[in-house]
């Protein structure tokens, strides 16, 4: 401005960008809005499907270990366990026996471990332990018995 003595920016082409850095940085935008959104559609469900198999594999592995407490159970007082509760901790008073073994820890004595809940009962043969999700995760069921094995589903 000629009274102020203050440069006026150049009202011509000077200031744009060219025409091949525009288009650039528009196909660069379109490229990234696009890889947003198509992560979007497919990472969801390989977290569902990682978090669905690491619930389930702790599931399979707290089978095993109340497998293993029933074993020993059996092996210290001649019959299996009737509850998880008796598999647990020891009641206050600090006495380990029949009635509280010290065998598995507190949650999984409460019946409860991660995203399912566990239940064990007598049959005939020896016990059935069951592992039964408590999430809306669409997890699989699973049991086992006094053979040790895992098995998908309920007995």
């Amino acid at each position: 401005c000629p009274s102020c003595e203050l440069p006026v920016p150049s009202q011509g082409r000077r200031g744009r960008l060219p025409l091949w850095v525009r288009i650039l940085v528009g196909l660069a935008v379109v490229f990234c809005i696009g890889t947003y959104w198509w992560l979007m559609l497919i990472v969801p469900d390989g977290v569902r499907d990682a978090t669905v198999s690491i619930h389930e594999q702790t599931a399979r592995s707290n089978l095993q270990i109340l497998n293993n407490a029933q074993r020993l159970y059996r092996a210290q007082f001649g019959a299996y366990a009737p509850s998880l509760a008796v598999l647990g901790p020891p009641h206050p008073d600090g006495v380990i026996g029949s009635r509280s073994a010290a065998l598995i820890g507190p949650e999984l004595a409460a019946g409860e471990g991660g995203e399912y809940s566990f239940r064990v009962w007598d049959t005939p043969k020896g016990y059935v332990v069951t592992a039964t999700p408590r999430s809306n995760l669409q997890l699989k069921s699973f049991w086992s018995d006094e053979t040790g094995e895992v098995h998908v589903g309920n007995p």
